[in-house]
C-alpha cells in the first residue's frame, strides 16, 4: 500500500512533466516557424 503523500508527489511530478513537455513542444514549433521566416529573409 503506497501512502497518499507518495501518490500526490507522483501526481505532481506527472503534471509538471506534462506541462514541461507541452511547453518544450510549443517552443520547438515556434522556433521552427521563426527559422522558416529567417531563411526566407536571408534568401
Amino acid at each position: 500500500m503506497i501512502s497518499i503523500k507518495t501518490f500526490l508527489y507522483y501526481c505532481l511530478l506527472g503534471i509538471i512533466g506534462i506541462c514541461a513537455g507541452s511547453l518544450a513542444f510549443a517552443i520547438m514549433i515556434y522556433f521552427m516557424r521563426l527559422w522558416d521566416e529567417i531563411e526566407d529573409l536571408l534568401s
